[in-house]
């Protein structure tokens, strides 16, 4: 491979990455399909890795402007809904809408989304800790107890 190929090859990789459209996660309670609307599920992927969690939906006829993503933090669970109607669309006569749970380490904060044609792809982290159970506190507290032997009080 030349040079040229080269960086004809990474301008292309980078330019497929600025491509796509961020698409914000609006963090609160899913808000389900919208009444009125049938809607289906789309195609869903989720892919693990030692750092993340990436989910692909295949979503036709979604545009930055009919996406909502969120994630409930109560039920750790993102919700993608996508309103197709007025799209233009012949097969435009039903919404895409799936709630996907997720396990304790994601953390729905960091998460990031983006849009590429009708490629959806959220990209969440995985926490080092879940949610505080308390079982930490009660070990440091069980240690501590069992290590140091109570003194003995003489009169």
């Amino acid at each position: 491979m030349r040079v040229s190929q080269i960086a004809n090859l990474a301008a292309r990789a980078i330019g497929k990455l600025w491509s796509a459209s961020a698409v914000p996660i609006r963090i609160g309670r899913a808000p389900g399909p919208r009444t009125g609307w049938p809607s289906r599920a789309p195609h869903v992927a989720i892919t693990p890795s030692p750092t993340a969690l990436t989910v692909t939906c295949r979503v036709p006829g979604a545009t930055p402007g009919n996406v909502l993503v969120s994630y409930d933090d109560d039920e750790n669970s993102f919700a993608v809904r996508v309103a197709r109607a007025g799209t233009g669309e012949a097969s435009a006569d039903a919404d895409w809408y799936v709630e996907l749970p997720m396990p304790l380490v994601v953390d729905g904060d960091r998460s990031v989304c983006t849009l590429d044609a009708e490629t959806l792809v959220i990209r969440a982290p995985l926490d080092d800790l879940p949610g505080l159970t308390g079982l930490g506190l009660s070990t440091v507290f069980e240690d501590a107890m069992f290590k140091h032997t109570p003194l003995a009080l003489t009169p």
